[in-house]
């Protein structure tokens, strides 16, 4: 114990110092992520658009066989779609996380007699649509569209040269 506080107000505001570096972590991996997601699908485009072109494709070698990425653009396309769902799946289970510790973090405030703390000011103010969350959804939800497109558009294309 320090300061003659009971274990309880001790354990308490042990709690809280941890659920404040839980947020303040699960806010910066959000963005982390969202980092990481646009690199990603920025070397996938790429990958992508060489394929098309069948320039400076690389081989890759996956499983102890070696695959041309040029001449797999639907490969490029389906993988480009399930990470991003992944990566949205991620996005989402990290907004839940950082739920959890909101709600907590407000009733360890209460418990402690916090007025004004971090966490009881986070409230939300009704819907808001300007929101890095919100953003964030659209331009997923942007992306998985066009990987949807560029893999429909590829498949068609296959269908029509194999069956002619």
């Amino acid at each position: 114990m320090s300061q003659g506080l009971p274990d309880n107000q001790e354990n308490l505001r042990w709690e809280y110092r941890e659920l404040a570096f839980n947020h303040r972590f699960y806010v910066g991996l959000r963005f982390v992520i969202a980092a990481f997601a646009a690199t990603f699908q920025s070397a996938l485009l790429k990958f992508y658009s060489d394929a098309l072109l069948a320039t400076n494709v690389p081989d890759v070698l996956f499983l102890g066989y070696w695959f041309t990425l040029g001449s797999h653009p639907i490969s490029i396309a389906a993988v480009g779609l399930i990470t991003t769902v992944a990566i949205f799946a991620m996005e989402r289970r990290n907004i839940n996380r950082i739920g959890i510790v909101i709600k907590r973090g407000k009733e360890v405030e209460f418990e402690l007699f916090l007025a004004g703390g971090q966490f009881s000011r986070l409230e939300s103010k009704g819907f808001n649509f300007f929101t890095y969350t919100w953003s964030l959804s659209i331009i997923y939800l942007a992306v998985v569209a066009m990987w949807i497109w560029l893999l429909f558009f590829n498949l068609v294309a296959f269908y029509e040269r194999t069956s002619s």
